[in-house]
């Protein structure tokens, strides 16, 4: 009967810990062969390409900040809501 591999967390992060980093230069890369320009050609990039490739922008990501004026301007009959019980509080919102 083959042994169960332990699946915990704890026993995934121990041994994530006892892991070391190896440099590419400790690392015998000679028994992989080379690819040919036709291998190279028919495979596919994976991953976002480098920022310095012409013609290659990235939108930029800003967050829109909320006013509550702007928000309370924008409440009207036809999306407001009727108050609702939703029960007796529970856990800590009772405190």
């Amino acid at each position: 009967m083959a042994k169960k591999t332990p699946t915990s967390s704890a026993h995934s992060k121990r041994a994530a810990r006892n892991l070391s980093h190896i440099p590419d230069s400790k690392i015998d890369f000679s028994d992989i062969p080379e690819l040919s320009d036709e291998q190279l050609r028919r495979m596919r990039r994976v991953g976002r390409p480098a920022t310095d490739w012409p013609g290659c922008e990235w939108p930029s990501v800003s967050r829109h900040v909320y006013r509550l004026e702007d928000l309370v301007e924008r409440i009207t009959p036809r999306n407001v809501h009727h108050e609702f019980d939703s029960g007796e509080p529970v856990g800590r919102e009772a405190l």
